[in-house]
């Protein structure tokens, strides 16, 4: 089982469990249309399942991304993503972690701080907003909240094996978007990996969440 994304910082416990006690402390603001911007397609073993339990006791079933690490070019760009639901004893969210770096001479260095966040599902008019939270999070990563029917959209897509698009603004103004698929996973349904993982998720259910 996949758990976290190595590297600088993105351990998936250590994320996650700052993202649980960060949810609902910060007002949401309205997603901002996205704009024509650069696009690059993620393999489709770019992505994992992940689930289990934080260190401060909250459950989370859903996605990593580990884009372009498979790349042997010198420098590359690689992308790491957390996109999951939450338990925290009797409060449920859902939220992502995010960075991008340039890696060169296998050294990765951060660039500039994501800002803005955003998901569309394709044949789905309504996008999956992303409320970024200003939390310090001893990490390279930025965190931001998804309201719960929206992060279901998400990783239900996810977990049939249909592509999102994320976009992404940064700090330097400038913008891309990610093509995310799922190639492990998909086409399961209700019978899907995340279907039985969210049972035990949701509803709130003592003693049936899923074990690390």
């Amino acid at each position: 089982m996949e758990r976290g994304c190595g590297g600088d910082g993105m351990n998936a416990y250590r994320v996650l469990a700052a993202l649980a006690l960060a949810i609902a402390c910060y007002p949401a603001k309205a997603e901002q249309p996205a704009t024509e911007i650069p696009t690059t397609t993620l393999g489709g073993l770019d992505t994992y399942f992940e689930y289990g339990k934080t260190p401060a006791g909250a459950f989370f079933c859903g996605f990593m991304v580990r884009g372009n690490h498979k790349s042997s070019a010198d420098p590359h760009i690689e992308w790491d993503m957390h996109m999951a639901e939450i338990r925290l004893n009797d409060t449920e969210a859902a939220g992502v972690s995010a960075a991008t770096f340039v890696v060169s001479g296998h050294k990765r260095t951060l660039r500039s701080p994501i800002t803005e966040l955003s998901f569309s599902i394709p044949k789905d008019p309504a996008p999956v907003p992303v409320q970024i939270r200003p939390v310090q999070t001893g990490d390279d990563s930025v965190r931001g909240e998804i309201p719960l029917d929206d992060a279901h959209r998400l990783l239900t897509a996810l977990a049939n094996d249909v592509k999102v698009t994320a976009t992404l603004r940064y700090a330097d103004q400038s913008a891309e978007r990610l093509v995310i698929m799922v190639g492990y996973f998909g086409g399961m349904g209700k019978n899907s990996v995340l279907a039985d993982c969210q049972r035990g998720l949701l509803p709130w259910r003592p003693g049936r969440m899923p074990e690390p």
